[in-house]
């Protein structure tokens, strides 16, 4: 949550950093760095899955945001239409794809009795989530618009004020006589409906949703 949070503070000096530079430079340069953040650690991560200790193949990019910052940047770079050149299918295939190894790989690792858990920084989560922000940004229209507006409006507000209602939910719906599925899907449904209502009151108090939960 504070990383989170840290990156939402800071979106406004990176947006004005990367505007002094070409879209293809900022391409060019968060390609080493995906390379750096996401396929080294992989490595490692197969030598040990494979008994091979104490190999700890790493490059530290947490002085820029860390493996989240590239999201970042690769999202600014969907924006920017720096993957225009290359065709829906392709990007289709590469979220199948992308989709079946995080299955297939968690699958793997669980019959190995291997403790991994996906990831951001499992290298198929970030081609994956790409290939499918890419061919989002591609659709001209988006069935219930309005509906998606105001979600995306709030989504952030109620990222920071849900655990103010799902402290109280939680144990109320662990006494509940259902599954714990079934129990996180109405823990889920609460905290959705008391979290985008308190957003929306806040944010017809002047100044406070813009300034305080950081609403557009």
């Amino acid at each position: 949550m504070p990383m989170i949070i840290g990156m939402y503070l800071s979106l406004p000096f990176v947006a004005s950093t990367l505007s002094h530079y070409k879209p293809k430079t900022i391409e060019q340069a968060t390609i080493v760095f995906s390379l750096l953040a996401f396929l080294l650690p992989f490595i490692s991560l197969l030598f040990d899955m494979e008994g091979i200790r104490n190999i700890n193949i790493q490059f530290c990019l947490g002085f820029s945001g860390g493996i989240y910052g590239i999201y970042i940047i690769l999202g600014w770079l969907v924006k920017k239409g720096q993957f225009k050149k290359y065709s829906s299918n392709k990007f289709r295939l590469l979220a199948i794809v992308s989709f079946l190894i995080c299955v297939l790989f968690q699958y793997y690792a669980y019959i190995r009795g291997y403790p991994f858990l996906l990831w951001y920084e499992f290298p198929f989560i970030l081609t994956g989530s790409l290939a499918l922000f890419e061919l989002c940004s591609r659709r001209k229209k988006v069935r219930g618009f309005k509906g998606v507006q105001f979600l995306s409006k709030y989504s952030f507000a109620v990222f920071l004020i849900h655990n103010l209602f799902r402290i109280p939910l939680l144990p109320l719906v662990i006494f509940l006589p259902f599954t714990e599925p079934v129990k996180a899907i109405i823990l889920w449904i609460l905290l959705i409906i008391f979290s985008y209502a308190a957003a929306a009151i806040i944010y017809r108090i002047p100044q406070y949703g813009k300034f305080i939960l950081y609403m557009r």
